[in-house]
């Protein structure tokens, strides 16, 4: 049993429980709790956002009769009951509202709350910020699993079953441009519970042959489940019209076909950009797959393997203007009208067979080197955006070669990996705005090359000293990149038009072009039998993007982040005191940006959601039995 406080009012405890009930049966109990204070204070109400409080309860039996059979059953439930992510604003208009160059900043202008919205975005900190939705963030979810083991004498035979429902609740996706009881921007707020369900069923049958010299395995995987999610987007929610004696320019004419005054084209754009969504998707699954090692020689062997794999992808979408009635922009992928005005369903099956090829030789007992070449797949699907836009499958071949191996008598370890990737319509997550929506949309880039080099090393010295070490370094570019960009005009109308942006020759964007991390351990026994554990850690990372043109708005330089543990171990084994710090340089860092500076329809802000601060606390552990 553990339990631990820290700063920022960190405090958990958690624990495991072995009940031996018989000889063939045992169960396990165990529990989690964590909790700690929001690093990020919301300015308006006072609230701490990006906090933890959740809990985990898990048990499971195990049943081996005989060693022939074993079956393995575990059920676990979760709790999370936090605040949402607040992320801090920065705001990449013109200061003077009236020279604003985009369409949502150009309406608040109009509206009179431009001034206001600006002043609120650049108030915000990285630890400092405003938002002015609901904070919840809860997850309820179960599962249970089990996995059960048959020796058939020839083979073994596996079958992992696994179900699993959650339910859960995001209040706000903190993008910092609010002013908390006045005027809001562009948001996207959880209307109810999201819910989701899953079941799985593997199959596996594992055996060797030739005197154990060819080791093999066949099987069939069987995947389905369902989700669906609730949102609401308003634009500049809780604005009225202003009064043209104090805002003069409300009522200035228009010059826009069907609008007689810039007012009434501030609030077409706020009635007819306000909607409330409905996500529904089904995936099924199924695949097939045959792996086999065969020792060629007493030190060469080689892998031959392949897995044919088959998707089906369902998709629904309902959306109606926050005012109750359809929403005319939604129109269904194939481009019919939605039925009954509010809703699109749309289906695709997508199948690819995937081979893999590898031959490694030891050249000792303790050297190994290896290459091989396999084909990757990732299946297709549908965005949640309005346009519902469907991203293909993807497709990679990969060539890998490294060397495994230990030295000076294995004190010192070295692995060592390169790697050479070629992709066809590569899916990338990208932050974007869709008609004036936020959203995170898979696209593809046609054609992308990766390579890089990974490597790790551990030190043994002498009196309990060590060192690990590793290293990433990655580099490529998108050869083909293309993307589409559904712009939709003003009302009545709301005409379409296509925008195509080439990115092709860009740098890309998925991981830094280097990490790397190193850390020092010291292990010590004193005469009373009591011992200790110190650890001193460093991780570093090389510049990242959030955005596909790299925009230099969404730019997270390079950092690193110190870490540290000093563990006593009390005389008798059973109790041990832990002090530990992370990000002890208190470095400040973001995680992910969203950048809706620019594109087809930019906002002008760019909101970032930044990593924890330092924090440091101790633990106290206790082992029964010991």
């Amino acid at each position: 049993m553990t339990a631990g406080a820290g700063n920022d009012d960190i405090l958990h405890f958690e624990g495991m429980l072995n009940i031996p009930v018989t000889e063939d049966l045992a169960m396990r109990l165990a529990f989690q709790h964590r909790e700690s204070e929001g690093f990020v204070e919301n300015t308006g109400t006072g609230q701490d956002w990006n906090d933890e409080n959740a809990q985990n309860l898990r048990f499971s039996a195990l049943w081996a009769p005989n060693d022939k059979f074993d079956a393995l059953f575990i059920a676990d439930v979760q709790r999370v009951r936090e605040k949402s992510g607040l992320g801090s604003c920065e705001w990449a208009q013109p200061d003077n509202g009236a020279l604003a160059t985009s369409l949502l900043p150009s309406v608040a202008f109009i509206f009179g709350v431009y001034d206001e919205i600006r002043d609120t975005c650049n108030a915000t900190q990285p630890y400092k910020s405003s938002e002015n939705d609901p904070a919840d963030s809860d997850v309820d979810g179960w599962g249970v699993s089990l996995n059960m083991t048959i020796d058939l004498n020839f083979a073994e035979l596996t079958s992992i079953t696994s179900y699993r429902e959650i339910e859960d609740f995001n209040g706000s996706w903190g993008f910092a441009s609010d002013t908390v009881g006045s005027a809001s921007f562009l948001e996207v707020l959880g209307v109810r519970d999201n819910r989701g369900d899953q079941w799985s069923q593997e199959l596996r049958l594992a055996g060797s042959a030739f005197e154990d010299r060819l080791e093999w395995v066949v099987g069939a995987h069987v995947f389905e489940e369902n989700a669906a999610n609730y949102l609401e987007v308003p634009l500049f929610r809780g604005v009225e019209a202003p009064d043209c004696a104090v805002w003069p320019v409300f009522c200035l004419p228009s010059g826009i076909p069907g609008f007689s005054t810039l007012g009434d084209f501030a609030l077409a754009i706020q009635f007819g950009g306000s909607s409330v969504r409905t996500i529904e998707a089904k995936n099924a699954s199924w695949a097939v797959f045959g792996e086999g090692t065969f020792a060629l020689t007493e030190d060469l062997s080689l892998t031959l393997g392949a897995r044919f794999s088959e998707d089906d992808r369902e998709f629904v979408r309902t959306e109606i203007l926050s005012a109750g009635i359809p929403d005319p922009r939604l129109i269904c992928p194939d481009g019919g009208l939605p039925e009954g005005g509010t809703t699109c369903e749309v289906s695709k099956k997508f199948n690819e067979l995937t081979p893999r090829a590898i031959l490694s030789y030891k050249i000792n007992e303790d050297v190994m080197i290896y290459g091989g070449w396999s084909e990757g797949y990732s299946s297709g699907g549908f965005n949640q955006d309005v346009r519902m836009r469907a991203y293909k499958p993807e497709s990679s071949g990969n060539w890998e070669a490294g060397l495994k191996s230990t030295w000076l008598d294995r004190r010192l370890l070295l692995n060592l990996t390169g790697f050479y990737n070629t992709y066809k319509e590569q899916q990338l997550t990208v932050s974007r705005l869709v008609d004036g929506n936020p959203t995170a949309d898979l696209i593809n880039a046609q054609e992308t090359v990766l390579y890089g080099l990974e490597g790790e090393a551990s030190l043994l010295f002498g009196d309990g000293w060590s060192v690990q070490a590793s290293f990433g370094w990655l580099d490529g570019e998108y050869e083909e990149f293309t993307v589409a960009d559904n712009i939709t005009g003003p009302p009545p109308d709301f005409e379409e038009s296509i925008l195509i942006r080439d990115l092709s020759g860009m740098e890309a964007i998925d991981g830094a072009p280097y990490t790397y991390s190193i850390s020092v351990e010291r292990i010590a026994v004193f005469g009373n039998g009591g011992s200790y554990f110190a650890n001193l850690g460093w991780s570093f990372r090389g510049r990242t993007y959030g955005t596909i043109e790299t925009l230099p708005t969404s730019r997270q330089g390079k950092y690193g982040l110190m870490d540290a543990r000093f563990t006593y171990n009390f005389p008798g084994g059973s109790t041990s005191l832990s002090l530990w710090g992370s990000n002890l340089l208190d470095r400040e860092y973001f995680s992910s940006a969203h950048d809706f500076s620019s594109g087809p329809s930019p906002t002008g802000t760019v909101s970032k959601h930044w990593g924890e601060p330092r924090r440091f606390g101790l633990d106290l552990s206790y082992r029964m039995g010991q």
